[in-house]
């Protein structure tokens, strides 16, 4: 009986650390800016208000961008499933040269970090012209997505018996029949493991969206947030600083050329303003 309680004392504890963060979350949500900044009431909204809900779905873009960002995870988390279940199917089934020395390769391609391949990807998007679309992402994820499900479904596929596909093969199936009537319905568990993490490093992918996409109605969810704020020199009421190597005109009336006028000259570490990429947005 006693270890009964303990174990439900336990599940209590872990439900409350997760759940105590989503309701901070919630109830942030619902109270105004003075009730944040002055720490008013603290654990429940009281007066509440609905301004952060309108402003949120009425006054900026969060619906598209929430779109994007589902589009891109669903898209790229099929493609990378599809690719990945037919490489470890090979790498498991069939013999051909080089078999282990290839699936040696799937691990140490997944070990790799993303932030290393994204200049040449980026170079490659550019020359073949496929730049500033959601197609990118979608085509940019697998290359660290698939090997990661080729190397979780081989562990997956090996653990299938292969007397069931011999047999599907005796009675005239093909190769192809047999993945996906035999084996994939069996190796389930392991695609519903794989999609859960494709999706969710889809989604919460921020460096590949940031870079490769340059219009603000085609950024996911992530990364228009990030952005902003990456771009923005002025953070939570702050003006820019004055760093070395900048150097800003002054003026009329002895006042500095704001970040925001284009049309004074703004020089950082000897560029111009035109040197910039149309689409990063320097704002004071």
């Amino acid at each position: 009986m006693s270890g009964r309680v303990l174990r439900w004392l336990v599940v209590g504890l872990l439900l409350l650390l997760v759940a105590v963060p989503l309701y901070w979350i919630l109830v942030t949500s619902f109270k105004t800016g003075r009730q944040i900044l002055m720490s008013e009431a603290i654990y429940i909204a009281a007066p509440f208000t609905l301004e952060n809900y309108t402003y949120l779905f009425e006054e900026s873009r969060f619906a598209l961008w929430l779109r994007n960002s589902a589009v891109t995870a669903v898209a790229s988390t099929l493609f990378s499933l599809v690719i990945g279940s037919a490489g470890a199917y090979a790498l498991t089934r069939l013999r051909f040269p080089g078999r282990r020395s290839f699936g040696a390769l799937v691990l140490i391609t997944y070990l790799v970090p993303p932030g290393l391949m994204f200049i040449p990807l980026y170079r490659t998007f550019i020359q073949i012209g496929y730049t500033n679309s959601l197609g990118t992402l979608i085509l940019a994820y697998p290359t660290f997505l698939v090997p990661f499900v080729t190397w979780l479904l081989m562990g997956f596929f090996r653990s299938i018996p292969r007397e069931l596909e011999e047999a599907a093969l005796v009675d005239g199936a093909t190769r192809l029949q047999t993945l996906w009537r035999i084996v994939l319905p069996l190796a389930a568990p392991g695609l519903l493991a794989a999609g859960l993490f494709c999706f969710t490093l889809s989604w919460n992918e921020f460096l590949y969206a940031l870079i490769f996409i340059a219009d603000d109605n085609l950024r996911t969810l992530v990364a228009s947030r990030g952005a902003r704020l990456h771009l923005s020199p002025q953070v939570h009421g702050r003006r820019p600083e004055r760093r070395r190597g900048q150097r800003l005109e002054q003026g009329e009336g002895g006042e500095r050329a704001g970040f925001h006028d284009r049309s004074r000259l703004v020089e950082i570490r000897g560029h111009s303003m035109d040197a910039y990429p149309s689409h990063v947005q320097i704002c004071e």
